[in-house]
């Protein structure tokens, strides 16, 4: 009983961890594609 509530926090923590992965990602990649379109808009109107 003990060690299947102890599976279940951990498998609980394992989802929290998985969902703020997946934010920070998402927003990583939001950011690298707002930062290249940024860096491609520049590179244009120098060239």
């Amino acid at each position: 009983m003990k060690s299947l509530h102890g599976t279940r926090l951990m498998s609980s923590r394992s989802t929290q961890l998985r969902k703020i992965y997946h934010n920070l990602t998402t927003s990583l990649c939001q950011i690298g594609s707002s930062t290249r379109l940024d860096f491609y808009q520049r590179f244009y109107r120098h060239g």
